[in-house]
């Protein structure tokens, strides 16, 4: 992994662009099939294909002075109803990063302006974030910018928001979700490859963590923990406020 204050790891070293999924060329596919296969284990090439073409577009992440491809996030957004209340969730799927741009700035200020300016286009009573995570590494990404989120330590999901996050992973997995323990546990899975689970710090090492592996025991089979968090400006953390907000 690169030094944080090497060039390669610079504020410039990369640019993130939104991709339409149907404008991808055939180099790039692969080169995306390439990231998820060294990540994860037991991806099936055209399942990834199909769940890739399900989506609009493609958050890419490329090196500045080669132009390749380093990383990528699929995100898409999707509504529905519930008793009469207009839903509308921000769904991360797919996200690969090569490890020596894990947390870069610039990676994650792309993403969640993104998401963000999904989150404004919708046109429902409740818009949240839909985020399904099978590291610890992703679950921080919950408290780093939302001010309430769920599941979380020491809080109670309230009812209310535990039938909406029910509502909405069943849309996406109404045979694989597991409502009791709050997990996606897929029929196929594909589990983070050893290499790529806990480089850097020790599992539990921080609290956020230890929720997460007491939440998600299973992760190292590759179960989903299913959070949620509203998607609004009021419910952004200050750091969250800044980084929408940063200019592109």
């Amino acid at each position: 992994m690169n030094d944080p204050d090497s060039p390669a790891r610079g504020p410039d070293a990369l640019d993130c662009q939104v991709t339409p999924v149907p404008k991808l060329s055939a180099a790039e596919r692969g080169r995306l099939f390439e990231l998820m296969s060294r990540h994860f284990d037991q991806v099936d090439q055209a399942q990834f294909f199909a769940d890739l073409d399900e989506k609009p577009s493609v958050l890419l992440l490329r090196e500045a002075a080669s132009g390749s491809i380093c990383g990528f996030s699929t995100i898409t957004l999707f509504e529905t109803t519930r008793g009469g209340e207009r839903l509308a969730a921000v769904f991360a799927g797919d996200t690969v990063v090569d490890p020596e741009y894990w947390g870069h700035p610039a990676w994650v200020y792309a993403w969640a302006r993104y998401g963000f300016a999904l989150a404004q286009q919708a046109n429902a009573d409740k818009v949240y974030l839909l985020l399904l995570t099978s590291t610890h590494r992703t679950y921080r990404f919950m408290p780093g910018f939302f001010r309430e989120y769920y599941p979380r330590p020491l809080v109670a999901t309230p009812a209310d928001v535990q039938a909406r996050l029910d509502t909405l992973v069943r849309i996406k997995f109404p045979d694989e979700y597991d409502a009791v323990r709050g997990v996606v546990a897929l029929q196929r899975p594909t589990p983070v490859r050893d290499e790529r689970q806990l480089p850097g710090t020790a599992p539990g090492e921080h609290a956020a963590e230890r929720f997460f592996l007491e939440r998600n025991p299973g992760y190292l089979n590759g179960d989903f923990l299913t959070c949620l968090a509203e998607f609004t400006w009021e419910n952004l953390t200050p750091l969250g406020r800044r980084v929408v907000s940063a200019p592109t």
